[in-house]
């Protein structure tokens, strides 16, 4: 009547009521909050109608991409930006231990993401358990890690990871 879940992890309690606060909350994030903000998605996900999950890239991550400063941000096209940060989230929540219960024995599978277009998802195996997931976009060289899984806020989940997903080459 029921599915148990076994966790590598403690889940830690809800602190954030939505997705904005606690991307707004993490100084590895300021990076994105600034994108969220110039993009115009932040009232997007402090809306506690829609649930998400996002692959939300850290400051590291950004500075990779090609935006050496905070200014670099504040001067990019905005409409660039949205179709950016819209490749890094999709709605649901989905936690990481999910991908390790739902993929199939190539230990791959597909995301789709909110702009329609699939991000790979690897499993990544420590001796016979799974640990986590890498993940790449369409448009990306290599793949990126989980720095921080499941960040539960009260509209979603954050991943943070190590890596800007890319749709376009």
């Amino acid at each position: 009547n029921g599915l148990i879940q076994v966790l590598n992890t403690v889940l830690l309690p809800l602190v954030h009521t939505n997705l904005s606060e606690a991307i707004a909350s993490d100084n590895n994030l300021t990076y994105l909050n600034v994108a969220l903000q110039r993009a115009g998605m932040k009232n997007m996900l402090a809306d506690a109608s829609n649930a998400y999950t996002i692959f939300a890239p850290n400051n590291a991550a950004f500075i990779a991409a090609g935006y050496a400063d905070i200014n670099a941000i504040n001067t990019a096209d905005p409409v660039v930006l949205r179709r950016i940060l819209e490749y890094t989230l999709f709605s649901g929540r989905k936690f990481i231990y999910d991908y390790i219960l739902t993929t199939d024995a190539t230990d791959k599978s597909e995301q789709k993401m909110y702009t329609g277009s699939n991000i790979a998802i690897s499993l990544v195996k420590s001796g016979v358990n799974y640990t986590g997931i890498t993940i790449k976009g369409i448009g990306n060289p290599g793949t990126g890690t989980i720095v921080k899984p499941n960040v539960l806020a009260g509209n979603g989940v954050l991943h943070i990871t190590s890596l800007v997903l890319k749709e376009n080459l």
